[in-house]
């Protein structure tokens, strides 16, 4: 059985998928993190996702109403990282329960409603570990990605 020690929420569509700038590794790469001691792979990868996102620490009922709306999509196992892949049309929901929960963004004036939104809307922080987002071609890879993140786009792998 492998252990999972980190994992993401990965927003692909086609061969288009969202990427994070870390300043301190100098690279792109997805948007994810440590799994914490008591936590499923599953909440590690929507907590990442909306600290990295957003800039916040969510709170359990937050995260548990991301596994209900996200509960059905696998997570997919690749090495010792587990990523949730879900689409730039599905991040529709994940805005929904940030706004019903009336969730504050350093990053944004207000939660971003689209993924065009959360793009174009973010605000550079300075300390923040992803500061800048952009969507690539992962089939058309530049040295500036991450390998691993590419990997991750590639795996169909289901355990």
């Amino acid at each position: 059985m492998t252990t999972i020690k980190a994992a993401g929420c990965l927003f692909i569509q086609g061969d288009y998928v969202l990427t994070g700038y870390n300043p301190k590794y100098n690279i792109w790469s997805g948007i994810g993190g440590k799994v914490e001691p008591n936590e499923s792979p599953r909440i590690t990868a929507y907590r990442e996702t909306i600290e990295e996102l957003f800039g916040f620490n969510p709170s359990q009922k937050i995260l548990d109403d991301c596994e209900s709306a996200f509960g059905m999509v696998p997570l997919i196992i690749r090495d010792n990282y587990g990523v949730i892949k879900i689409s730039f049309d599905l991040y529709v929901h994940l805005s929904y329960i940030l706004r019903a929960h009336k969730c504050i963004s350093p990053f944004y004036n207000r939660i971003p409603i689209s993924f065009e939104e959360v793009i174009t809307q973010r605000k550079l922080i300075e300390n923040a570990e992803i500061t800048e987002l952009k969507i690539i071609n992962y089939k058309m890879p530049s040295p500036d990605i991450s390998i691993d993140l590419l990997l991750d786009c590639e795996t169909s792998l289901i355990k």
